[in-house]
Order: C-alpha cells, then structure tokens, then sequence
C-alpha cells in the first residue's frame, strides 16, 4: 500500500513539473513562432473550394506528395 501511495505521489509531482514547464516556454514559444512568421493564414479571396479542401485534408501528407512527384519527374 505504501508503494501506490508513493508511485502517486512521484506521478502528481511529475505532472504538475511538467505543467509548470510547459507554462513557462508557452510565452517564449509564442514569440519565436510570430517572428518567424509560423502562423497559419487563412484562404484568400477567389481561391476555388476544391483548393482550400485538398489543402486542409491533405495539408499533413505534402512532403510525400512531393517526393512523390519528384521521383515520377
């Protein structure tokens, strides 16, 4: 019983540690992404639906896409 008690107390602490850390890059992390302009833009205008579809489905599969292409080129 000892053991579980312990075992908790160490995963509480190591939770709580890590929140803690998370909260302290958080800002920093924020910074960086907006001096390197890392933020997402949405659609512009006139951009045909079928575009901005593909894009956001398959937005995570690009770098396959274009290897891909360049092996077939």
């Amino acid at each position: 019983m000892r053991d579980s008690f312990t075992t908790r107390l160490l995963l509480l602490l190591a939770t709580v540690t890590c929140l803690f850390a998370g909260a302290n890059i958080l800002p920093k992390t924020t910074r960086l992404r907006n001096r390197y302009d890392l933020v997402s833009r949405p659609a512009k205008e006139g951009v045909p639906p079928e575009y901005v579809l593909t894009s956001a489905l398959l937005g995570g599969f690009r770098g396959l896409f274009i290897t891909t292409l360049w092996i077939r080129a």
